[in-house]
């Protein structure tokens, strides 16, 4: 019998739409890509890793298993040939990662014979994110998606290929429409964020995620690899042990 198989950017939206499925009546089974593709490069899967290993430092402890990021995208793949699949939904929002989210899934999907629909995701709190929204209200959303035409599955792919082929790893949302930033381009959030006096970094870091706009929701994650970047070229002071972002101040620099 025909499947369907929802795909989900992220354990935490993959969680609600199980419980979507298991308690709201949606039907079809979840298929989690476990990433942020606001940032990062996206035409290697190895380069991918070795650039989140990157800013991980002085955020927290490595723990990523896998050398190639793509892997998950090669066990999707897997999945839909073993599970006799025919539709895979993508959920994404009106925002950077998961726009950036379906059109690499058109591009992974593009040789497979699965129709690919996408629900219409609501603004909520004047976010435009898929994990924004509980398990009841996704499965009350489910009965919106739309079927994208080929047409529109080939425009997808086209621009997921020109990301890849940018030379900038920093995504923004504009206007409906995936742009590439310098990798700088939110780095006025962090220093808007810093004074004179200590703070601890993980509040600046906070501070900044706070200073985004429902469409370029920026992790804590990036920030905190802008913030060292901050700190080593001398534009922000720290205190304290850089191994951890919550271990450690900052605040303006004084030179």
């Amino acid at each position: 019998m025909p499947q369907v198989l929802h795909i989900a950017l992220g354990d935490s939206v993959a969680g609600s739409l199980r419980v979507a499925c298991s308690n709201h009546g949606m039907p079809g089974s979840v298929f989690c890509i476990p990433d942020d593709f606001s940032h990062g490069p996206l035409d290697d899967g190895r380069s991918r890793v070795d650039y989140m290993r990157t800013c991980f430092e002085g955020y927290e402890d490595w723990w990523i298993d896998v050398d190639d990021a793509f892997e998950p995208w090669d066990s999707l793949v897997s999945k839909i040939r073993e599970a006799n699949v025919d539709t895979v939904v993508v959920w994404a929002g009106d925002n950077v990662s998961e726009e950036t989210f379906l059109c690499m899934a058109c591009f992974w999907l593009r040789e497979q014979p699965v129709r690919i629909l996408r629900p219409i995701m609501k603004s909520k709190h004047d976010r435009n994110y898929v994990a924004v929204h509980t398990p009841a209200e996704l499965a009350d959303q489910f009965p919106s998606t739309n079927e994208l035409r080929d047409a529109v599955r080939s425009e997808k792919e086209a621009t997921f290929k020109r990301l890849c082929d940018d030379h900038k790893t920093l995504r923004h949302w504009n206007n409906g429409r995936i742009e590439t930033v310098q990798t700088d381009f939110y780095d006025h959030f962090l220093y808007a964020c810093c004074t004179k006096d200590w703070q601890p970094a993980a509040r600046v870091v906070g501070a900044a995620m706070g200073s985004c706009n429902g469409h370029n929701a920026m992790s804590d994650l990036f920030f905190s690899s802008r913030l060292r970047l901050l700190i080593e070229s001398g534009i922000v002071d720290a205190n304290g042990s850089r191994n951890r972002l919550r271990e450690f101040s900052v605040r303006v620099s004084e030179n």
